[in-house]
């Protein structure tokens, strides 16, 4: 008999091979997004999923934006699906869809209506390359390596944001963004220690877990934060950092656990938030960030100096993960079977 939370647990020390596998094919990753590019004259990016997948486009998102010289956004599957004239700007657009499964409906939905869009290309980003999105689009990034049994995604999310964040990369011609990529599921694979930051805050009662993350990071903290709710059952939240001054931090108390994951360009900012909200009672987590800046934090995790924040936070997400999973368990769940959840979403 399987103990709770084991076969997450097993997956999660799974990603820094998961990672490798990405790595060692990004060559012919890169050429299925030239031909893309090139074939379709693109003018724009698109990212689309749901759930997960959906904070996973937004992440990726930031990347290609910053990296690269096309216009890009991000949008749940459903809205591109029910406001296409909001969204669908007219210009030669590449939509990329981002689906672990490959079978999640609105994802299904959103490509079927692409096929009805003049201008209009898909890419099926997935960890089932024979699923029925990977037939219905243009072209598919598939990550077998990253096909997961449990409901709760954690290796799927970060091999298909690596995968993204990769090919933003070269597809910018960012070398120190690859030397930083490269070295990557080299970080991860520290994983004791990873695994005890995230376990270390786990042994205490909270109310509320908020997770806070700016720019790029703020799709981070929207996994952060479904993770803690979607093993846990906890009730979480998640904020651009400097707005959570404006009235949500009315609830903080001595049981309300803050997780910033913190940014370059807040270390003026962040840290005095952080202090704020410890004097009001909170307990704080701070995830990347210099030792000196947040010394004085109930707990930092550090992580490797030189990533900078649109990689940083794949690195900070696992501690959260297991800091979910460990939470889970405390709180009498198994985080293989959360409540009213299934791996796939079919409507």
């Amino acid at each position: 008999m399987l103990l709770p939370g084991q076969v997450t647990m097993k997956e999660m020390a799974e990603q820094a091979q998961a990672w490798r596998t990405v790595w060692e094919a990004r060559d012919s990753s890169q050429a299925v997004w030239r031909k893309l590019l090139s074939a379709g004259r693109i003018e724009e990016l698109v990212f689309t999923g749901c759930g997960s997948s959906f904070y996973l486009a937004s992440s990726a998102a930031a990347a290609f934006s910053k990296w690269t010289t096309y216009p890009v956004k991000s949008v749940p599957a459903s809205e591109w699906l029910l406001y296409p004239d909001q969204h669908a700007s007219g210009k030669r657009t590449l939509l990329v869809i981002i689906s672990r499964s490959g079978t999640t409906t609105e994802c299904l939905w959103a490509a079927e209506a692409a096929e009805k869009m003049p201008g209009l290309r898909t890419l099926a980003v997935t960890c089932h390359p024979d699923s029925t999105l990977a037939q219905r689009c243009d072209d598919t990034l598939a990550i077998p390596a990253g096909r997961e049994e449990s409901v709760v995604m954690t290796k799927s999310f970060t091999s298909m944001l690596y995968l993204l964040l990769v090919s933003a990369a070269l597809l910018g011609e960012n070398r120190h963004a690859q030397a930083e990529l490269a070295g990557l599921p080299d970080c991860a694979a520290d994983w004791s220690q990873l695994a005890a930051e995230g376990k270390a805050l786990a042994g205490e009662d909270y109310r509320t877990v908020v997770c806070l993350g700016a720019g790029p990071l703020y799709g981070i903290a929207q996994e952060a934060a479904l993770k803690v709710k979607e093993m846990a059952a906890q009730p979480s939240e998640v904020y651009h950092p400097l707005e959570y001054r404006h009235g949500p931090k009315s609830i903080v108390n001595d049981q309300t656990l803050i997780v910033l994951f913190a940014s370059d360009r807040g270390r003026e900012y962040e840290p005095r938030l952080m202090r704020e909200l410890k004097q009001m009672g909170g307990r704080v987590w701070v995830i990347g960030g210099s030792a000196e800046l947040f010394a004085d934090m109930d707990r930092h995790t550090p992580l490797k100096e030189t990533a900078g924040d649109w990689i940083r936070g794949l690195i900070g997400l696992l501690p959260v993960q297991q800091f979910g999973v460990h939470y889970a368990i405390r709180r009498g769940y198994d985080p293989d079977r959360p409540r009213h959840l299934s791996q796939v979403v079919e409507l």
